[in-house]
């Protein structure tokens, strides 16, 4: 719960390797922690969203709706210490895509668009290293979800993906 704990956990995110010491040490310095019970959910599907989540403890569930099954939520991942989401959220201020539902008492350090804000201000180039660690992420995640349904398709490059992220990123930051 301190800033060192903080700033340890960021700087183990790969998310956050673009940045340098001091830029981690302002996010942990701005970061909340947020204690959450059994059963808590965290974030709703479609609901917007401007802040994104480390897990410093517990095991939380990510839930998708399906049409196919009556909109029933089908859990498509589990998350532990370490893991991220909600990133996409932070850096375009896109609406959540799942719903995240604590499966156990869990630590997690929010990090807020307004306190990641002045890094890009200062360091644009920041939303193309971004851009291409959450294009990674999001090809990874695609291609756990072909391989759960048994599709053999490859995932997609991500670059044009990793460009239009770093659009959106700047766009969002600039204000619109």
């Amino acid at each position: 719960r301190r800033e060192a704990d903080r700033a340890r956990l960021i700087a183990a995110v790969p998310l956050f390797a673009p940045l340098d010491d001091d830029e981690r040490a302002r996010l942990a310095g701005a970061a909340r922690v947020r204690l959450l019970e059994a059963g808590a959910t965290v974030v709703s599907a479609d609901e917007p969203g401007g802040s994104m989540f480390i897990v410093a403890a517990g095991v939380l569930e990510v839930l998708i709706a399906e049409a196919s099954n009556d909109g029933a939520p089908r859990r498509v991942a589990v998350l532990g210490p370490g893991d991220v989401f909600g990133e996409m959220s932070m850096l375009t201020g896109a609406p959540r895509s799942a719903s995240v539902r604590a499966l156990s008492p869990a630590t997690l350090c929010e990090i807020e668009h307004p306190a990641f804000a002045p890094l890009l201000a200062a360091r644009p180039v920041l939303a193309e290293a971004l851009s291409r660690v959450v294009a990674e992420h999001q090809r990874r995640d695609a291609a756990r979800r072909e391989q759960e349904a048994g599709a053999s398709t490859s995932p997609a490059p991500s670059r044009g993906l990793a460009e239009q992220i770093a659009e959106r990123i700047r766009r969002f930051f600039a204000g619109g």
